[in-house]
């Protein structure tokens, strides 16, 4: 890819040329041969004369769905309207305006004062869908889009000292280009105080040499005259720590006739940005007038260069992957209007997790966003704000405004900021003239970027290399060659999602993927532990991206949990929780899971063998892009011993050795690594066993046998401290009593999720003592699955249950072969249960996951307790929790806004997989019914419902395992299939101790 800098008409060999001789001029400003180019006035850093140039009107505001005739008059009162904080979604304050219809804010304002001889203008970020304006009943202008800045001179229209009515329309208009264009008045609204003659125009667009070491430095700026015949704009740059770096030229000479100009200026051996070392400097213009400062604008810019070579995505000539989530504006308070404080959180915490490009699906996102983009590092896919645009509207030049507008809006607003590399055209639509004709604006006005549109199956191979320089698929499967492209125009596209091998001469970035689990809701209303098996599928997608030529990376779907409050169990945009973090921005399960799928220190996550006295050699891979692992600081700790060093020397994409001090290593120790970046940011940890101990074998019956008393309506199993009571009329066992105390309530049960059970129906049943064991079989079916149990317990109060099935019905649900929402078919679980008393309140574990490391909060740690009820037993309705995610006992999307809870906490519930053992435990002493295993069994807590107090626990205990229909892509294992026959075993004891 041949990238230019803002025009076609500017070639790169006569443009060096000029620059590197130092003979460069202020150029003329290029047209766009494709459509207006807007201007969005840049916010004034200082205005002479005045001690505040921007005045945020940011607050409470009047508002009506049915606003009377003429209502942007002065003369028409919004005393009795609604009151509204603004920016917000309209919804979550409880103003509910159809689809269609037309909001009405009004807001009186006090124009200051020290305004009085400026220009004065309105700026909004973001009206939602049609938006008017009028100040003391005068119209301004109209706009169209919800996310793009736009600003209207009042000079006027107001006087200064005195208040003004400032009225804003905006319609809920959904009219087939985007499904976001509702909600009112999303973003800030602002007043800013400009001289005279002002900056309308600023902006900045840096390349690099061959040997990406110089730079030129590209500034575009413009000026505004109402007074003056011409002015002068004086530039200064600063590197980050804050030294200025010498300017030739150093400043634009402007004029009514040629008020916009394109400087060039050499800049030696800048220091460069990229997302792992964001060195940002500092641009200022100033408007100067007989050696006084009239204005300064400022930019903070990053010195990169971005390429297409092949299949490779280039930053400043190193290859590039992209480790991405897919973000939405969303906060439960204020719908799809996030709070400005969040916005830097939100980079902050996704940098944490190893995520180093976001896509701003499916809308341009704020300014301080991207500031915190350009600040902390991170590569940025800026989309425009067409979304599930389909039918005849990609073609209809009623139509192609809305297309274009909102790009140049985007494109001019966002185009100095170096963490955006890509432009998209748009997310999920049909292709047609309008995609086409924005292609061909973004090409024309900033070919410095890479473009995509997300479907690029439906681009025709005669517009391809003109529309993008990416090929976008969305939801592969982790089987599929991740590195392929999609089919060709009017092919079938699921098979290819499953399977496709189709070549393509471009990188393949998956900007959507790994979908977090959300539509299968009545599994996660069971088993929030569906979060932690979501896990393998972003591992599995990384693992197999970073190697492969051409597979470029994805974007998780999604970022943010993405529902907000509303009156009445209105949600205003979804029941869609589908986050790495909620919506009150605490991790989720699938956050830890991400940070060590995207991890670039890369170590073989297994035990070590001892090298006995001598130095501990770890071969280590190195998948940052720009990053030696030199950069990198380690922390280790072996029991009492610690230490801290540098990292090794390895380039990125680069393997090498990690090598420990020598010390005498000892059989059974943990080895701790913690891998940090950038002072204290946590890149990774593991917990690496030295030459561990297999572990222990599952125990075994032992004698001697207990006694088995046959009474008339139970059988009595007692032993040394226990005694079990089985039902004659049932089969079920009625009391399980250890050392004085009732834990055991009834069982067992077969747990088999996927198909209905009918009730319990007992045939026979009878007792025997079989060498060290007392056995009660049963026979016995549920509806038309007949099922044997032979429940065994040897004289210490090991409990092995084994259950065979003698005839079970095939699965009749419908199972998807192809698509995003395929199901491999059978169960979810296959296992027993047993029902325990209330008095439950803990689950203790160790298992064998994923990672060798964890949060201590985390559902998938590998060992740990969870306790029944948390902090969040209190929670309300648009409460925001003071606890960890894990603690949370309601779900008020899953379950509605008056979810009583009552079920457990989210820990506590959770399936958890692979155990050695997991321990119920009763409250208020250490008593215990302990399942064990060899490592391949799992454990799920199931409160049972209550009429009142306490509700009993079903200790499930399950051999087979899967989410079968976690679709979108993601990694299921193959299907549980049952059939007569099938036969399997679950053990567990009485103890106090794990």
């Amino acid at each position: 890819m041949q990238l230019r800098f803002f025009a076609k008409s500017l070639s790169w060999p006569a443009l060096t040329l000029a620059v590197w001789a130092m003979t460069a001029s202020a150029a003329p400003v290029p047209h766009n041969p494709v459509w207006p180019r807007p201007v969005v006035t840049p916010r004034p850093a200082t205005t002479a004369g005045v001690q505040q140039p921007v005045v945020s009107l940011d607050g409470v505001w009047k508002v009506s769905v049915a606003p009377p005739a003429e209502f942007w008059s002065n003369a028409v009162d919004p005393s009795s309207w609604q009151e509204i904080r603004i920016p917000s979604h309209a919804v979550p304050q409880g103003v509910i305006q159809r689809p269609g219809g037309q909001f009405a804010f009004k807001k009186r304002v006090m124009i200051p004062a020290e305004f009085a001889g400026k220009r004065i203008l309105l700026q909004f970020d973001g009206v939602s869908g049609e938006g008017k304006a009028w100040v003391n009943g005068v119209h301004l202008r109209d706009h169209y889009g919800a996310f793009t800045t736009w600003d209207c001179d009042i000079t006027e229209h107001v006087t200064p000292g005195k208040e003004a009515w400032i009225t804003v329309a905006a319609t809920n208009a959904n009219d087939g280009l985007s499904g976001y264009n509702n909600g009112g008045i999303l973003r800030s609204v602002r007043l800013m105080a400009l001289p005279q003659d002002y900056v309308f125009r600023f902006n900045a667009e840096t390349d690099l040499d061959r040997q990406y070491r110089d730079a030129v430095l590209k500034v575009w700026v413009g000026m505004r005259f109402h007074q003056a015949a011409q002015g002068r704009v004086q530039l200064t740059l600063r590197d980050p720590a804050g030294r200025a770096v010498p300017l030739k030229p150093s400043s634009v000479e402007l004029s009514r006739q040629a008020p916009e100009a394109i400087v060039e200026v050499p800049v030696a051996a800048p220091l460069k940005w990229d997302a792992e070392h964001p060195n940002l400097y500092t641009l200022e213009a100033a408007v100067t007038e007989g050696g006084a400062v009239r204005q300064t604008v400022v930019k903070r810019i990053g010195f990169r260069k971005v390429e297409r070579l092949g299949k490779r995505l280039l930053v400043n000539g190193k290859e590039v992957k992209l480790r991405g989530v897919c973000r939405k504006d969303i906060y439960p308070l204020t719908g799809r209007s996030v709070p400005l404080d969040l916005m830097e959180e939100d980079v902050r915490l996704f940098r944490l997790a190893n995520v180093n490009y976001v896509r701003t699906s499916h809308y341009p996102t704020n300014q301080e966003f991207l500031e915190a983009c350009d600040r902390l590092g991170m590569y940025v896919e800026s989309e425009n704000s067409i979304s599930f645009a389909r039918g005849a509207v990609a073609s209809n030049p009623e139509f192609t405004a809305r297309y274009l507008n909102q790009l140049a809006e985007m494109i001019e607003k966002d185009r100095s900021h170096p963490s955006i590399i890509i432009w998209s055209l748009g997310n999920e639509s049909n292709w047609g003239t309008n995609v086409l004709k924005s292609a061909q604006y973004a090409r024309a006005e900033d070919p410095s970027r890479l473009l995509k549109f997300s479907w690029s199956h439906l681009v025709p191979p005669e517009h391809y290399a003109e529309v993008q320089d990416l090929h976008s698929f969305h939801y592969p499967s982790t089987r599929r060659d991740l590195a392929a492209g999609g089919p060709v125009l009017g092919a079938n596209l699921e098979p290819n999602r499953e399977r496709g091998t189709d070549p393509t001469d471009y990188p393949v970035l998956h900007d959507e993927w790994a979908h977090v689990p959300v539509y299968i809701t009545a599994d996660l209303r069971r088993d929030p532990g569906i979060r932690n098996f979501w896990g393998h599928s972003i591992k599995l997608f990384w693992e197999r991206t970073f190697p492969t030529l051409g597979a470029l990376g994805g974007a998780i779907w999604g970022a943010v949990d993405n529902s907000s409050v509303a009156p009445e169990d209105m949600l205003v945009v979804s029941r869609n929780d589908w986050g790495i973090i909620d919506g009150w921005r605490r991790e989720k399960p699938e956050y830890w899971l991400t940070k060590k799928a995207y991890s670039p220190v890369r170590i073989e996550d297994r035990p070590l063998p001892n090298p006995g006295k001598g130095e501990l050699q770890i071969p280590i891979r190195n998948w940052f892009d720009h990053t030696n692992l030199k950069e990198i600081t380690v922390e280790w700790r072996v029991g009492p011993e610690s230490g801290k060093m540098k990292g090794p020397d390895v380039e990125p994409h680069r393997m090498g050795l990690l090598r420990l001090p020598a010390r005498l290593w000892k059989d059974g120790e943990v080895l701790n690594l913690k891998f940090f970046r950038m002072g204290d940011l946590l890149v990774d940890e593991y917990n690496l066993p030295i030459n561990p101990p297999p572990p222990p074998d599952p125990p075994v019956p032992q004698g001697p046998a207990p006694e088995i008393r046959e009474q008339a309506d139970r059988i009595v199993v007692q032993g040394r401290g226990f005694e079990l009571s089985f039902s004659r009329e049932t089969g079920l066992m009625t009391s399980g009593v250890y050392q004085g105390t009732r834990m055991i309530e009834s069982g067992p049960y077969l747990n088999l999720v996927g198909q209905p059970l009918g009730p319990w129906v007992l045939k026979s049943m009878r007792a025997a003592l079989e060498g060290p064991e007392a056995v009660v079989y049963l026979t016995g079916s549920y509806g038309a699955v007949e099922v044997r149990f032979q429940v065994r317990v040897d004289g210490s109060g090991l409990i092995t249950t084994r259950y065979t099935l003698d005839a079970i019905p095939p699965l009749t649900r419908q199972v998807i072969d192809e698509g995003y929402r395929r199901d491999v078919g059978g169960y979810w679980e296959t296992g027993v249960a047993y029902v325990l008393t209330s008095e439950v309140d803990r689950l203790a574990w160790r298992r064998k996951g994923l990672w060798s490391a964890y949060p201590e909060d985390h559902i998938g740690r590998n060992a740990g307790v969870a306790r029944r009820e948390g902090r969040g037993g209190q929670q309300r309705y648009g409460e925001k929790p003071s606890w960890p995610w894990a603690e949370d006992e309601k779900e008020f999307i899953l379950f509605g806004r008056n979810d009583a809870g009552g079920r457990g906490t989210m820990d506590f519930r959770s399936t958890k997989e692979n155990i050695f053992w997991a321990s119920a435990i009763l409250r208020g002493s250490e008593k215990r019914l302990q399942a064990v295993s060899d490592g391949k069994d799992a454990v799920r807590m199931e409160v049972e419902p209550a009429a009142e107090g306490r509700g009993r626990v079903r200790f499930i205990i399950n051999n087979e395992y899967n989410v079968p229909n976690l679709a979108w892509g993601n990694w299921v294992k193959d299907p549980i299939v049952l059939k007569p026959g099938y036969t399997n075993q679950v053990r567990m004891r009485f103890t106090e101790r794990d």
